[in-house]
Parts: structure tokens; C-alpha cells; sequence
């Protein structure tokens, strides 16, 4: 999760659906993109963009310019002055997300990962985008896929690798500064008094620039966790920040499969050995995580993860 997950009551799920200009809507449910319905209309956007932006760039500008040492695509801070340029950009990446998910419903499986990859991308952009900017364009998903061109065709071979520049470091970036520490960012945040302070992640458990499939599938944010705790034992580390993102990469990674080399994504539809089938359940899993998760209708039990409400739930916190 991007912030602690809220505790949600029965009572809370039934409340009031409702929400003035300028504001961020107050509700829970099981329809988490009807929480940014208001914000596809430019006023609205650039009402609650305004608030998020005052409040957040005079808190983060500190850890924003440290940060700059550390990454070699650095973000700064958006300014009052570039606001409306960036409405018309922003909306339209949520309405491109919204549409390109509603499409992916009445897919089948064999295509419907390379649909719905794009709609998690177009929403991560409005949410970054939200937050801060870059001097140039992203250039790049930020991370590639290598089949490795076997004969025959075998998931396992897959490589991964991560890039310093590319829109899957522009999200990590995001969460660090958010201070939300993930074993795919090379450092570590962590909340001190007057701010963030970044220490290299050298924990055994990281996610490495170069990775196999079955690295990515076996990796358990449990593992990073220990580590985190046994090395800062007073601080913060959600774990399902790496859920979202290991999620995030394998709609990436089945997007690409599904493309260029259907037959493989095939094998993976069928469940054809011990990787494929975990991998049709995981993507099924990140399916549910970004877009479909509902709370669960049990008196005080926390939702389960989705990036939608995550992201919500942060443009709430710095809007009010």
C-alpha cells in the first residue's frame, strides 16, 4: 500500500457517496474507480491538483532536492504556474486508464493482459504525473523482457531487467518520496524529524537490476521485511507496496508474452507446467488487486490491496 491500509467498518462502507468541488471524495465500496469519476472534469482536477501540490510540494521539497543525488532521472516539484498545462495530460491518462480497463473486461484471457497492462500504466501516470515532474519524457517502460528466442519456447528462461531510467523507476521514485521503502528502489527512505533520509538498500532480499521470472514469482515481501525490521526495527515498512509492484510487473511481463510470443501465453492459459500455472494465477491475482477489489463486509477488517484506493487514498492526504 502507498499509505497504512484503513481500518473499514460496515458502517463506514455505507457511508455518503458525496463530494464538493475543491474536495476529494469521502467512500468506500466495491467500485474503486468511481472515486475519481469527479476528476476527469478539468475544473476538478485542477482544484484538488492545486491542494495536493501546495501541500505537498512545500513538504517533500527537502527530501525532492536530496533526492536528486541519488537517481539519474531526478523529479522536482510542480509549480503553481504549470498547473493547468499538466490538467488536460493528467485527466486524460485517468480517462485513458478508466476506458482501457473497461475495454479489457469483455476480452478473453488471451488478450486481455496486453489491454490491461496499458491501463495500469495510464493510471500510474496520473498519479505520478499528480505529484511531481520530470525534465524530459519517460522514454521507456523502465524495465525489459528477454526470451531468450529457446526452441523450444520455455517461460522459465525469461529475463528481466531493470533500468536507472524508464517509467517503472519514475513509480519507485514516487513511493520513495512518499517514504514508502519497496525492494525494487536501490534506497531506502526513512522518516526522520526533518524529513527523509536515503540509505542504500544492500538487503540480500532486494529485487537485483537483472532477474529471472521465477525470481519475481518466488519473491516474498516477507523475506524483505525481516530484513527491513532487523535493520531498522522502529521504523515503517508496508509490505504491500511490493505486493502492488511485483503485481504491476507481472501485468508488464504477460503483456509482453501475450504480444510476441502467443505461444507461450498459451502455455500459461493452459497451465501447462509448475511456472505457468502460478503465473495465470498471479496475473489473475493483479488483476483483482488493481482494479476490482472490494472491501471486505466483515465488522473491522482492513481491505484488501488495490491500487486504485491507494492511490485515493494519498491524493486524500495531501489534498486536506
Amino acid at each position: 500500500m502507498l499509505i497504512n491500509m484503513y481500518t473499514i467498518t460496515t458502517s463506514q462502507l455505507y457511508g455518503a457517496y458525496g463530494f464538493g468541488v475543491k474536495s476529494m471524495p469521502v467512500w468506500f465500496g466495491s467500485e474503486p474507480w468511481k472515486l475519481f469519476e469527479s476528476l476527469k472534469l478539468l475544473y476538478q482536477y485542477e482544484e484538488v491538483h492545486k491542494k495536493i501540490i501546495r501541500k505537498f510540494g512545500q513538504e517533500k521539497k527537502r527530501d525532492i532536492q536530496k533526492y536528486k543525488e541519488k537517481t539519474k532521472d531526478p523529479p522536482y516539484v510542480i509549480h503553481e504556474k504549470n498547473l493547468k498545462k499538466l490538467a488536460t495530460q493528467n485527466t486524460v491518462f485517468l480517462m485513458n486508464a478508466h476506458e482501457l480497463w473497461q475495454e479489457a473486461q469483455s476480452l478473453t484471457d488471451r488478450v486481455k493482459p496486453i489491454i490491461f497492462y496499458y491501463s495500469w500504466q495510464q493510471f500510474s501516470a496520473f498519479f505520478i504525473y499528480t505529484l511531481l515532474k520530470w525534465s524530459s519524457s519517460s522514454k521507456g517502460h523502465g524495465v525489459s523482457c528477454d526470451f531468450k528466442d529457446a526452441d523450444p519456447l520455455n517461460i522459465s528462461e525469461i529475463q528481466i531487467e531493470f533500468y536507472d531510467k524508464g517509467f517503472f523507476r519514475r513509480l519507485i521514485d514516487t513511493l520513495v518520496l512518499l517514504g514508502r521503502p519497496t525492494a525494487y528502489a536501490a534506497w531506502i527512505p526513512l522518516q526522520e524529524d526533518k524529513g527523509l533520509n536515503f540509505e542504500k538498500n544492500t538487503f540480500q532480499s532486494k529485487i537485483s537490476s537483472q532477474a529471472g521470472l521465477s525470481d519475481i514469482l518466488d519473491f516474498n515481501p516477507e523475506d524483505f521485511y525481516r530484513e527491513f525490521k532487523s535493520m531498522y526495527p522502529e521504523k515503517v515498512y508496508d509490505k504491500y507496496v511490493d505486493v502492488l509492484l511485483t503485481d504491476y510487473l507481472l501485468a508488464f511481463l504477460s503483456s509482453n508474452i501475450a504480444r510476441y510470443k502467443p505461444q507461450l501465453w498459451a502455455n500459461v492459459l493452459l497451465g501447462k507446467g509448475r511456472m505457468e500455472a502460478e503465473l495465470n494465477l498471479r496475473v489473475k491475482d493483479a488483476y483483482e488487486h488493481f482494479g476490482y477489489a472490494g472491501v471486505k463486509m466483515v465488522e473491522g477488517t482492513p481491505a484488501p490491496p488495490c491500487f486504485i484506493y491507494e492511490v485515493w487514498a494519498v491524493f486524500r492526504k495531501w489534498s486536506e
